[in-house]
């Protein structure tokens, strides 16, 4: 049969034999495969963060997916798309790998936009917002989104540090987080091999206080129960965050 991907070939020598039958000058003039090469140069490629977003929400299928309406298997389609937008954005780039065979970190390069993450393809809702998510924002620009916060892990998988850059809403000017330590920075120097978690806030959301606008959407009555308790619980984080862990009960 064929490797697939991901498939490894282990030989195991005993002793004996390598002692008798084994010649290095003629191990390491072995022939290389085509896919050693294009696997690495896929390693040294810079990837994009619409790219990314386009890979995880594309439609999947699935071969045997219970139907609860027919009570058996059936092919089935999937697709992870999103409902509403939220006043934040938090993105987690896949920084490390874990397979049956390895662990290791990844290094790709992945490029995201400073300024005007759209969204707006990914919604599966095309309705235009309620006037209650005007709340949160101003103007027209509910789908796009700016950057204002970046964590970094340095490192290797088993041993590394998290630095954060952090951009000043006051002065509109970045800031490197390392420890006690802390430095303006250039913006040019955020999109790099170690970003890790990624802070979006919605077009608009920087202009406004945010527990303000917490506090007058938890009042407006075309919330629902849920929407309302999830504000009040963020309400209550936000309030407590100087008195230890964070915690949502």
């Amino acid at each position: 049969g064929y490797l697939r991907d991901m498939d490894v070939v282990a030989v195991d020598w005993h002793m004996s034999v390598m002692r008798e039958r084994y010649d290095a000058s003629e191990a390491v003039s072995c022939l290389v495969h085509p896919s050693v090469e294009a696997s690495a140069k896929n390693e040294s490629m810079a990837l994009n963060l619409t790219h990314c977003l386009e890979t995880f929400s594309a439609e999947e299928i699935i071969p045997e997916g219970y139907c609860s309406k027919c009570k058996e298997l059936r092919q089935a389609k999937m697709r992870i798309g999103l409902w509403r937008l939220p006043p934040v954005l938090v993105i987690q780039l896949k920084r490390f790998q874990f397979t049956p065979h390895s662990r290791r970190k990844l290094r790709n390069l992945v490029e995201f936009p400073l300024k005007g993450l759209d969204l707006s393809p990914f919604l599966l809702s095309k309705e235009p917002a309620k006037k209650t998510e005007a709340e949160f924002i101003k103007g027209d620009c509910d789908h796009l989104y700016d950057l204002y916060a970046v964590v970094h892990h340095l490192g290797a998988l088993s041993s590394g540090h998290y630095v954060a850059s952090v951009k000043s809403q006051a002065k509109g000017k970045w800031h490197y987080f390392n420890d006690h330590q802390v430095s303006e920075m250039e913006e040019a120097d955020l999109v790099n091999q170690s970003a890790y978690i990624l802070f979006y806030a919605r077009r608009g959301i920087q202009e406004k206080n945010f527990l303000e606008a917490l506090n007058s959407s938890a009042t407006n009555e075309s919330l629902d129960d849920d929407t309302r308790n999830t504000i009040r619980e963020l309400e209550a984080m936000a309030a407590n965050r100087f008195s230890g862990r964070c915690a949502v009960s």
